[in-house]
C-alpha cells in the first residue's frame, strides 16, 4: 500500500503532462543562402480534444499572434502564403501523426527569424505554440 501511495502522485503528474498543448522544435537552426532547410517539429494537444474535420496547421514567421497578421509561411487548408514563401514551403510531417516538420527551399537572408507553429483542430481548439525555431541564414 505504501508504494501505491507514492506512485499515485507520480502517475497524476505524468497524466497531466500528456494532456497539455506542447511543441518540440530546435531553438536554433542555421543554413546557407539558396539552400533548403528542414525545421523538425512535433506537437501535442490535450487528450480530451477530438479534432473536428481533421488536424490542420499553420506556420507563421516573426511572431505567434495571428491578430497582428504575421507572414504565413505554410497553411495546410489552403495554399495562401506570404509572397516570399510561395512555392518554397512543404510540410514533410503528417499532422494527424502530430508531426509538423516543415521544409523551406531556396532560402534567402529575408527568411532569417523566428518560426511558430499553430495547431487547428476545429472549433475553438486552435492554439499557437509560444516556442519557436530561430532560423539564421548565413
Amino acid at each position: 500500500m505504501w508504494c501505491f501511495e507514492l506512485l499515485l502522485p507520480l502517475l497524476m503528474v505524468i497524466k497531466d503532462a500528456s494532456c497539455q498543448w506542447n511543441v518540440w522544435m530546435p531553438r536554433d537552426i542555421s543554413t546557407m543562402t539558396n539552400s533548403c532547410v528542414v525545421i523538425p517539429c512535433t506537437f501535442m494537444y490535450p487528450s480530451g480534444i477530438r479534432p473536428y474535420r481533421g488536424v490542420h496547421g499553420i506556420w507563421y514567421f516573426g511572431q505567434p499572434y495571428p491578430q497582428f497578421f504575421p507572414p504565413v509561411v505554410f497553411k495546410s487548408r489552403t495554399d495562401i502564403v506570404h509572397e516570399s514563401y510561395k512555392g518554397r514551403t512543404k510540410l514533410l510531417g503528417e499532422l494527424q501523426q502530430k508531426n509538423c516538420t516543415l521544409r523551406i527551399s531556396n532560402v534567402g537572408t529575408e527568411h532569417s527569424g523566428r518560426y511558430y507553429f499553430r495547431a487547428d483542430l476545429g472549433g475553438a481548439n486552435i492554439f499557437t505554440y509560444p516556442d519557436f525555431s530561430e532560423l539564421k541564414v548565413l
